[in-house]
């Protein structure tokens, strides 16, 4: 313990701070995103545009009256041989 009677010692009259700062880190995280996202709308604008804005001049069908016949012969299906007849199994013996 310090004595009460005793003087106390004298404070500095300068005080030094140190600050220090610190930038937050950049989470970078949107930007290939959204432009993966710009290119797909890019490419559906580009789909759409040529859908449906397409002026080109169409051809003309011509007669689609087609009368075709086909004859096509009936299949034959082979006869398939008798099936061989299967072994007869032995029985069980009798329990003695």
């Amino acid at each position: 313990m310090t004595d009460p009677n005793m003087v106390p010692p004298e404070r500095p009259t300068e005080v030094h701070h140190t600050t220090v700062n610190v930038a937050p880190e950049k989470s970078g995280g949107g930007g290939g995103a959204a432009l993966i996202i710009g290119a797909l709308f890019v490419i559906a604008l580009i789909i759409a545009a040529v859908l449906f804005l397409n002026n080109a001049p169409s051809q003309e069908a011509g007669d689609t009256n087609l009368d075709v016949n086909i004859d096509v012969p009936t299949p034959s299906v082979p006869e398939l041989p008798d099936a061989p007849r299967l072994p007869e199994l032995p029985s069980p013996a009798p329990a003695q």
